[in-house]
């Protein structure tokens, strides 16, 4: 996915778009204050979630609130998003811990 984005014509412009946000998937809203949920509710229209801890000595509740939680937490991001998925400018989030 990414090859294909980087060779696509205008690649730097669609990097100067990039606006990197704080948060923490294992908190409500994503960890995310109120101005920046609703930013990406209303200018992202792609979301890509792989954050997960992969620590196989993590304690059940930590693994739970991230990988169970969390990935829950992104999909309710994903129900509030207003842009419809094939409008030409299309706007990515992207999750990682």
């Amino acid at each position: 996915m990414f090859d294909v984005i980087k060779a696509s014509e205008g690649f730097d412009e669609l990097l100067n778009k990039i606006k990197p946000v704080s948060g923490d998937i294992s908190e409500e809203n994503l960890g995310l204050s109120d101005d920046d949920f609703k930013m990406l509710c209303d200018n992202v229209n792609i979301v890509v979630h792989c954050a997960a801890t992969l620590d196989f000595e993590t304690d059940l509740k930590t693994a739970v609130t991230i990988n169970l939680l969390g990935t829950k937490r992104i999909v309710e991001l994903s129900k509030q998003i207003k842009n419809q998925p094939n409008t030409p400018n299309n706007k990515l989030i992207m999750t990682n811990i």
